[in-house]
């Protein structure tokens, strides 16, 4: 496809996903994107590619802030704290290559931690978003964006940079879905052959319409999807590895308002599954707000068999941490070290064995956290994806597939 063909990125309301439409003489080489997640906030810089539609990831910010959920008590600080840290941070490289920082538009966009933070406080959310917006006047940039992004045009721009990456957007068959799991939400989506049906979106591209079903799913990110099933079941000590030892942790989620005793833990497989099956049920009800459609509709949608799925978001650490990324059946694989890591006495040592020499920081949420993913991924009440039609290995694409590259080319190519 070539450089410039994508026309605009819609739902079927026609409301345009990417920044106010620019003509192509007004369109920045440059866009920095700054990701505000629900578990932190991240800076990537990208810059046009003359020979391609997808745009080139140049670098990113070192380090990362606080997610902006966290500033919903002293949302003044939210640019300060979040943002500002982030933009000195392009501002070193900038000076380094010679890039004038009026040449670099910023987009802030936020997605499930404040889409919280709005459905509670809608006066805290706007006040974060005014911080962060007096952040970015402040730094000297042009403001592309600041604004909550809406949870299908998530789901739909990943999707959109998936299949940029993977050439895939113009085959009507065997096209890329994607199925990523953050810290307060979950995204499916995947090409429709039909033009209407539930969940179904648009994304206009070379002058056609390509329908696309799109879901998110709030509540049904990692982080939140613990917190209901710990909240549904006393606390759910049988999702987390026994720690007879005593060795550090303590407690498991020590932050959560249902930590687990390490010592008193018992993982179970089946008990673990079953928990997180009601809790999938429970948020992806038709009865709830959260949802267009049930995870375990989606499978009987048009489009939805023929497409090949890849994992994104902390499915695909998960799959690291557990060393089975590039295992031919990646459900056998996840729940087969799931369960040799996790369950028996004293298996925390077996999940320690997996981040030798390397950062520790989610070993406590791992045998809660797979199991979670094996459900919504392949379970009764999940998305239900084939294993010989799924894979976390993101080999093939020149870089994993994400959200804030769909949007950027929305802006960078309009």
């Amino acid at each position: 496809m070539m450089r410039g063909a994508l026309i605009g990125l819609t739902a079927l309301t026609m409301v345009t996903l990417g920044a106010s439409p620019a003509t192509a003489a007004e369109a920045p080489s440059y866009l920095a994107v700054i990701d505000a997640g629900s578990s932190g906030t991240r800076l990537t810089l990208y810059a046009d590619d003359a020979t391609t539609l997808v745009p080139r990831e140049v670098t990113k910010a070192e380090t990362n802030t606080k997610g902006l959920s966290s500033f919903a008590s002293s949302p003044s600080q939210a640019g300060p704290g979040a943002v500002t840290p982030l933009l000195q941070q392009l501002d070193a490289y900038l000076a380094d290559q010679g890039i004038a920082e009026s040449d670099v538009p910023v987009a802030l966009l936020a997605t499930a931690g404040m889409r919280n933070v709005r459905r509670d406080n809608r006066a805290a959310a706007q006040a974060i978003l005014d911080s962060t917006a007096a952040a970015i006047a402040a730094s000297g940039h042009p403001m592309a964006d600041n604004r909550i992004l809406p949870a299908i045009q998530e789901a739909t721009l990943a999707w959109l940079d998936a299949n940029a990456l993977a050439g895939t957007l113009d085959k009507p068959r065997g096209s890329i879905g994607i199925v990523e799991v953050g810290g307060a939400s979950a995204q499916v989506a995947f090409r429709s052959p039909v033009d209407k049906g539930p969940a179904v979106q648009e994304v206009r591209v070379d002058g056609r319409t390509i329908p696309v079903v799109a879901v998110s799913y709030l509540g049904l990110g990692g982080n939140d999807a613990r917190s209901l099933m710990q909240e549904q079941n006393n606390a759910g000590s049988y999702c987390f590895p026994n720690n007879a030892s005593g060795q550090a942790p303590s407690t498991y989620v020590a932050s959560s308002n249902r930590p687990v005793t390490a010592s008193t833990a018992q993982y179970s497989w089946t008990r673990c599954a079953k928990a997180y099956d009601g809790t999938i049920t429970a948020v992806g009800s038709e009865r709830t707000a959260a949802a267009t459609v049930p995870p375990s509709t989606l499978r009987g949608l048009p489009g939805f068999e023929s497409a090949n799925f890849v994992g994104l978001g902390s499915i695909h650490f998960t799959y690291a941490d557990l060393d089975i990324q590039t295992a031919p059946n990646e459900k056998t694989a996840l729940r087969g070290a799931t369960t040799a890591t996790c369950a028996g006495s004293d298996a925390w040592t077996k999940v320690l064995a997996h981040y030798a020499g390397r950062s520790s920081t989610f070993a406590d949420a791992l045998c809660s956290t797979a199991t979670y993913q094996y459900e919504l991924l392949f379970g009764a009440q999940g998305v239900g994806v084939k294993p010989d039609r799924f894979t976390t290995d993101d080999s093939a694409f020149s870089r994993s597939p994400a959200w804030t590259s769909g949007y950027a080319i929305t802006v960078i190519d309009p």
